[in-house]
């Protein structure tokens, strides 16, 4: 039998590393180790990972961000489609909102006012309640199976691929989510200058 121990993040699949960060240290090797040596293993892949992705609650800041910007796209789109109406563009006001899911003919003026004004006011007090959140969810703060679970399908959705967890190395996943979180941020930033 051969004895390995798992030292490197790029040496171990993600999903044997789940196991290892849950808590399951004899999954950090194959063979005999001492505890300690596979305490020294789990702490040394565990501190790996969390230098490569950073803060924990990757997950919810991640989805809190997203849905911050598209709040503030839907908004910058109303602002739009308000101006038009004044202008009154009724048709590309229509074609506007027609595009955002929402059907209304150029000449029923007062459903597309009212229609541009519920958007804005409905995007402006969920983006007022997601300001006024406290940052630390607990729930989604806990790294477990179900935290990573949801982290690989967030990144799967975000790449538009699907990250097999026994294909994928840890370090190649860890630096997924941080280019994942870097894209976001870099996207929040663009939309605050404008």
């Amino acid at each position: 039998m051969i004895s390995m121990i798992y030292t490197d993040l790029d040496r171990i699949s993600l999903r044997r590393f789940i196991d290892v960060f849950c808590g399951d240290s004899d999954a950090v090797c194959e063979g005999n180790y001492s505890k300690e040596e596979k305490k020294k293993a789990v702490s040394g892949l565990v501190n790996e990972y969390m230098s490569i992705v950073g803060k924990k609650g990757i997950l919810a800041e991640v989805s809190k961000k997203n849905e911050i910007i598209g709040l503030m796209i839907k908004i910058g789109v109303m602002n739009a489609c308000r101006y038009l109406a004044e202008e009154k563009e009724w048709e590309t006001a229509c074609s506007v909102l027609d595009d955002m899911g929402y059907k209304l003919a150029p000449e029923d003026h007062g459903k597309i006012l009212n229609r541009i004004e519920a958007i804005l006011s409905n995007s402006r007090f969920r983006m007022d309640k997601i300001m006024a959140e406290k940052p630390d969810n607990k729930k989604s703060a806990v790294m477990d199976r179900d935290y990573f679970v949801r982290e690989r399908v967030a990144v799967m959705q975000h790449f538009n691929m699907h990250v097999d967890p026994d294909a994928f190395s840890a370090k190649e996943y860890a630096y997924m989510v941080k280019r994942m979180c870097d894209e976001v941020d870099f996207r929040m930033k663009a939309l605050k200058k404008k």
